[in-house]
């Protein structure tokens, strides 16, 4: 697998694991930074879409 698939999923991996502890484990409902690491990790997502491109190219 590529490493920019493989980093895109573990992005994808990551925040949700982090979005569902601080929900269901520690009690924190959905507010500004859970906002803003969802955005981290879209912004991420588009890097590694932007870089498989250019390698691809």
């Amino acid at each position: 697998m590529n490493k920019y698939i493989q980093n895109m999923i573990a992005i994808v991996f990551i925040v949700v694991s982090f979005l569902l502890f601080f929900e269901y484990r520690v009690g924190i409902d959905f507010g500004l930074w859970h906002l803003f690491l969802v955005i981290v990790a879209g912004y991420g997502i588009y890097l590694n879409l932007t870089a498989l491109k250019k390698v691809r190219s």
